[in-house]
């Protein structure tokens, strides 16, 4: 849980409760697809204040131009 930065409230990762298994769907369409759509609900996370989140990109990314990328800054 994270506090939002816009409304100031606790917010569940999304990323963490995200669950591709349970969509028959995401099978149907494959694991790149599961991945983008976590990497855009990450990418919502860290817009807004998700710290599990910008914790395990910035672990995961040290070049620059992927930490410019992902809006990090070291």
């Amino acid at each position: 849980m994270y506090r939002d930065k816009k409304t100031g409230q606790f917010r569940q990762c999304r990323v963490k409760s995200f669950t591709h298994n349970d969509d028959p769907m995401n099978d149907y369409a494959g694991s790149d697809v599961c991945a983008e759509i976590a990497n855009d609900l990450r990418k919502k996370d860290l817009r807004d204040g998700c710290t599990e989140c910008r914790r395990e990109v910035a672990e995961n990314a040290s070049e620059p131009d992927v930490m410019a990328r992902w809006d990090l800054r070291r």
